[in-house]
């Protein structure tokens, strides 16, 4: 049974959304700039991580939870995204030892940077695409969250979960 919604489309400040991104970024940016370039392989504090993977994880979060799990989309890149969605702190210094040792594979500074680069155009574009549609919670995507809702990328029942005292529907094909 499919529960008609009010068509509400409150106004999304794309503009401002994209100023607030950008600001955000561009100051991250200034501050992994100010380190040493061999300061980037470091762990300043033995049970986190090398810089390097915070550099990589603020813009692979951006894309993890807006593009790929919220719209289900693909992201950028699997291989950075995966290496970049670790837990930020590991279980103990024998471990944090081992992901920042000469053996471990982070890549290059100019890697990081041309992902984050791709990342935020990403996001970018994905701003710009809700903004016309309404938000991923109004305009026509909405209809998809109705009950019985359909995966407006596939026409899959939506899977409908309670988490975090919240409800949630997510298309178990696309967003895992």
């Amino acid at each position: 049974m499919t529960v008609p919604l009010p068509s509400v489309r409150p106004a999304l400040d794309r503009d401002t959304a994209v100023e607030w991104y950008l600001r955000n970024r561009a100051r991250s940016h200034g501050l992994f700039n100010l380190l040493a370039p061999d300061a980037y392989y470091t762990r300043p504090i033995a049970l986190r991580n090398p810089v390097v993977f915070y550099e990589g994880h603020l813009p692979a979060f951006s894309v993890i939870a807006l593009i790929k799990r919220g719209l289900g989309r693909p992201g950028v890149d699997e291989r950075l995204e995966t290496l970049f969605a670790r837990g930020i702190d590991p279980e103990d210094e024998r471990a944090a030892a081992a992901a920042s040792s000469a053996s471990a594979v982070w890549p290059s500074r100019e890697e990081v940077q041309a992902y984050a680069r791709r990342a935020d155009a990403a996001i970018l574009d994905v701003l710009a695409d809700l903004g016309d549609r309404g938000g991923s919670h109004t305009g026509d995507l909405r209809q998809a969250a109705a009950l019985d809702g359909l995966c407006p990328r596939d026409g899959a029942p939506l899977e409908r979960r309670t988490v975090g005292g919240r409800t949630t529907l997510s298309c178990p094909v696309h967003q895992r």
